[in-house]
């Protein structure tokens, strides 16, 4: 998917309804943000944490992965 980052699912907690994704550096591990369901949105949405810094090629592999988990929610 991306040279750079890699998006992994954790497990969900109780009474968690919708997957929760971690986005980390594929390079060292270094957790970048979170990709989570945003009820008020009615859309999956990303968090990034703070201080962390994100080029073109970054911000389209996310893009990209929550436009997927839209499609994947609507089927």
């Amino acid at each position: 998917m991306s040279k750079y980052v890699e998006f992994v699912k954790e497990e969900r907690s109780a009474g968690r309804k919708t997957d929760l994704y971690i986005i980390k550096n594929k390079v060292n591990g270094a957790e970048l943000g979170l990709i989570h369901w945003h009820g008020g949105l009615r859309k999956y949405v990303f968090r990034p944490f703070d201080n962390i810094v994100f080029d073109t090629d970054c911000l389209t592999a996310i893009a990209e992965f929550l436009n997927n988990l839209m499609v994947e929610r609507k089927i």
